[in-house]
This record gives structure tokens, C-alpha cells and sequence, in this order.
């Protein structure tokens, strides 16, 4: 099964358990807090729990450069190689994924070359596989919340500062980032969500989906909103900066077949460019949802500024912003 039947599986999956959802309940672990399927998760399962989940953290830094070279640490054993005195980069992977997906090793080598991180790897394959349909969506408040509590472990015993800490999640993962965040009350300095994942997410409650309200800065790039067979992403602004490439529709060199996971992919293809320096994607402010479908956006001025990538948190412009891209990598005009 590929991963746009097994998505629409899941999402069915979803409907027809909540339609049989008379009564919700809420379940509560120990160090994590609790979670609901009562109103405003009144569409999702509870999730599984911890142990079926199996959440695993992979710490990196420039030390263990390798990709086997990591240190396995936990908030039970937080180890030996985090240092308080480096930035702290979350990496997450989205459903039917592992921490082995390219993309997640191909940001911490690069930002690994930029400066000595400490970049912590998240691996929650046991609650993303399709095993875990139909639960996977809300498994990732389970997640976020097994991240606040690493933080918070690192913060007490190593001296860890929330607002060091930049959280970076693809598709499934881009709403795990946000319900870590939510743990933490808002005190994360930065999080970044590359399209993420729609379905049940797509709801008004910023409860239930990665929100500005998550990190100190919020962007959120949209690549696969509108696109002709499973756009997968979410179709609302959350951020404080919101880019839609192309209109978040069918990406410039995507084909209709493929379409959807290309579209999908470009997320992290245009962070990972623009974090190469083989990029600069500069947005066009938008004063509405129609002009950014439109794209009839102007071009900045000033204050309004604001490029898709690393730099965003630089750049002064705040809101909703159209960016133009090209069918040959590395995508840019």
C-alpha cells in the first residue's frame, strides 16, 4: 500500500470511529498529562499509549558526526553529550516514515556544517506505521508531549533554555512540533512546520493543530494543499509567517500522478535549499487568502519583507505570504 491510499485509509478510519463515539473519556500518563477525544478532539481516537508508541530520542552533535554515531538519551537518561551551551534542534519525521528518512539527516548534516547543535532526532515509526491506523493523529500529542518532557528534564538538569530550542517537523510531524510546543507553554523559540498533515487537523480549535500561539515563531510552509489527487496538507494559515509556493497547489515540475507526494516532498527540498545557501525564496505579502490563491501578491516593501527558510525569523514581515517557484531544482526565481 502506498502512502496516499494509506492516508486516505487512515482518515476513513477516523470518521467512521468517531461516528461511533457516543461517550469520550480521557486517558492520563504519568510525566506526559493527559489527553482527550472530548470536544475539540472530539473527531480523533485517545491515542496509544507511551509503551506502544515506543518514542525513541537520537542525540547528535559534532562530535558524532555519523549517522550511527548518535547517543541514544531519554528523559529517564538524558546522557552525556548535550551541552546547554548549544542550540537545540528537534527533528520529526510524519507517518509511515522512520528517523532514517532522508530528508531528517540531510537538515542535521547541514546544520551540523553551519554550527555545534545539539540536534535530537525523534524516532515515533511505532506510533506512524500503518499499524497504527487509526490512531496516528492523535499519536502525535503523545509525542509532542514525550518532547516537553525531555525538555523539560534538560532544562532542570542541564540547564537547557526553552527559548534555544527550534522544533522542525514534515507533514505528520509539522503537527507533532505544534503539540510540543503547546506542552511547554508556548516558551519553544521556534518552530517550523513543513506542510503539515491535514485531515483532522484541518480544524479551527488551535488546540488541536500547530498554531502561532506553539513557539515564539511559527512559520509554516504549504506545499501540497490544492493539489489534484491526495493533497495532503493543511489548508489554513497557522503561523506568524505563512508561505504558499506556488499557491500551495501542484508544484512546477511535479507531474499529475505524482503529483501529490512531489508537491508534498517540496517542503523540506525548499527549507533544505534555502539552508544551503542555494536559495533565496522572498515572499510576496498577501492581504488575502484569494490573492494568495490568485497570485497576485505584490512584491515587498520594507518592513513587510520575508523569505521561505532559515533566515524567516530575521526577516521583519509577519502574515500570509505567496511564493513564486520553477520546475528545476533548486526551485527559486
Amino acid at each position: 500500500m502506498n502512502w496516499q491510499a494509506a492516508f486516505v485509509t487512515v482518515l476513513l478510519a477516523h470518521v467512521r470511529l468517531s461516528v461511533q463515539q457516543e461517550n469520550c473519556s480521557t486517558e492520563c500518563y504519568e510525566n506526559l498529562g493527559c489527553f482527550t477525544n472530548c470536544p475539540p478532539f472530539n473527531l480523533f481516537t485517545l491515542p496509544e499509549s507511551p509503551d506502544k508508541i515506543n518514542t525513541h530520542f537520537r542525540l547528535y552533535t559534532r562530535d558524532t558526526p555519523g549517522l550511527f554515531d548518535f547517543e541514544l538519551i531519554s528523559a529517564e537518561n538524558p546522557g552525556t553529550l548535550f551541552e546547554a551551551r548549544r542550540e537545540t534542534i528537534y527533528l520529526v519525521h510524519g507517518y509511515l516514515s522512520t528517523w532514517l528518512d532522508q530528508w531528517v539527516h540531510d537538515f542535521r548534516e547541514t546544520f551540523l556544517q553551519l554550527d555545534d547543535y545539539n540536534i535530537i532526532v525523534v524516532d515515533w515509526e511505532g506510533g506512524a506505521g500503518i499499524g497504527s491506523a487509526p490512531f496516528s493523529s492523535a499519536n502525535v500529542q503523545v509525542v509532542g508531549a514525550e518532547m516537553a518532557h525531555l525538555a523539560r528534564v534538560l532544562n532542570e538538569q542541564r540547564g537547557l533554555q526553552y527559548s534555544d530550542v527550534y522544533a522542525i517537523g514534515y507533514s505528520m510531524g509539522g503537527q507533532v512540533v505544534g503539540h510540543f510546543g503547546k506542552r511547554l507553554d508556548g516558551q519553544v523559540g521556534r518552530i517550523t512546520s513543513l506542510d503539515p498533515a491535514a485531515g483532522l487537523f484541518n480544524s479551527d480549535s488551535p488546540e488541536v493543530r500547530v498554531d502561532s500561539s506553539d513557539a515564539a515563531f511559527v512559520e509554516v510552509i504549504h506545499t501540497n494543499v490544492f493539489s489534484p489527487l491526495v493533497p495532503v496538507g493543511m489548508n489554513r494559515d497557522a503561523g506568524h509567517v505563512d508561505f504558499w509556493p506556488n499557491s500551495g497547489n501542484l508544484q512546477p515540475g511535479c507531474g499529475v500522478l505524482n503529483g501529490d507526494s512531489c508537491s508534498h516532498e517540496r517542503a523540506h527540498i525548499y527549507y533544505l535549499a534555502s539552508l544551503r545557501g542555494l536559495c533565496v525564496y522572498q515572499g510576496q505579502p498577501c492581504e488575502t487568502f484569494e490573492d494568495m490563491l490568485e497570485a497576485t501578491c505584490p512584491a515587498c516593501n520594507g518592513d513587510n519583507c520575508q523569505v521561505l527558510g532559515f533566515d524567516a525569523v530575521n526577516q521583519p514581515g509577519r502574515g500570509r505570504y505567496y511564493v513564486e517557484v520553477t520546475s528545476d531544482y533548486p526551485h527559486c526565481v
